[in-house]
């Protein structure tokens, strides 16, 4: 029977392990996103590489939108106001479409202009970024699309002249709208949440959540008690002092009463009938002459 027990048990953790395991696989296929429009919860990194190694170019805002081309390796090609040259991370901060997204579903953009005369600029190139000086008299277009730190100095990436991509040190730059300074910039929410304090959370994530901890719950409801149940058929068994003193094979001597008495011959002894009244009276009748001792006695 308890060959039975242990192989039925086996069974269901086999099962439920490899159930685990297939779902965990479905939800990494599941997590990949399919090509088109989504929405940025929280301010995303958007990166290259150059020589190699990863560079972060920029921050795609919160609230606002990007097209997703296809997802290879840990991260999703992306297009950002119709540039295709980035990609994220898998784990970015990315929701679907509602019915509040029916405004313009764009990146955030702007035009700068210098603020000095000259300034040093990095020049993107098919392998790395080149220090070179552009001139503000040379300046006819400055498309702002984010902000990073390059080389310890914060820059903004912006397009130049519709030629080429650069960073720009902030403090070199103002907006063409207002003549404000970049560094006192603040990127507003997109208009189709602006009227919004607090965005609602995108729920997907709450639900991936949800179901691996269903998932971990279920392993644990199985896996568990199983193990409880195998503790219970192999646990050895306690003897009672009644199965020691009654079984207990052991040669005390030739005479019972050479024998250790047990707390149940105290409780026997104890439990003993009263004499009965033959011999309650024996003393009373008793005489010095009296010989009716053997005849009575029983």
């Amino acid at each position: 029977m308890k060959k039975i027990i242990l192989i039925l048990l086996t069974l269901s953790i086999t099962f439920s392990l490899v159930l685990f395991g297939a779902s965990a696989i479905s939800f990494a296929e599941e997590s990949a996103r399919k090509p088109g429009v989504y929405r940025a919860t929280e301010n995303i990194e958007v990166f290259t590489y150059v020589k190699g190694n990863e560079q972060i170019l920029f921050s795609i805002p919160k609230t606002y939108y990007f097209d997703i081309l296809e997802y290879d390796g840990g991260v999703y090609a992306i297009s950002y106001n119709g540039v295709s040259d980035f990609y994220i991370h898998e784990d970015a901060a990315i929701a679907d479409l509602t019915e509040k997204d029916i405004d313009t579903l764009g990146g955030f953009s702007m035009e700068l202009l210098l603020s000095t005369e000259t300034s040093t600029v990095y020049k993107k190139g098919t392998l790395s970024f080149a220090s070179t000086n552009l001139a503000s008299t040379d300046v006819t277009s400055l498309i702002y699309f984010g902000q990073t730190t390059y080389e310890g100095i914060a820059c903004a990436y912006v397009s130049v002249n519709n030629s080429y991509f650069a960073f720009i040190p902030v403090e070199n730059l103002k907006t063409k709208d207002g003549n404000v300074a970049l560094k006192d910039y603040v990127v507003d929410l997109h208009p189709n949440y602006r009227t919004t304090v607090n965005e609602t959370p995108d729920a997907t994530p709450e639900s991936v959540e949800g179901n691996k901890l269903t998932r971990i719950i279920l392993i644990v409801g199985i896996v568990v008690p199983a193990l409880i149940i195998v503790f219970l058929l192999f646990k050895p068994s306690k003897r009672s002092r009644y199965d020691y003193d009654k079984n207990h094979n052991v040669d005390y001597g030739a005479s019972p009463y050479d024998r250790p008495r047990s707390r149940y011959d105290d409780e026997y002894y104890d439990q003993r009938p009263p004499r009965g009244p033959r011999y309650d009276n024996y003393d009373r009748r008793r005489g010095d002459d009296y010989d009716g001792y053997y005849d009575d006695r029983y």
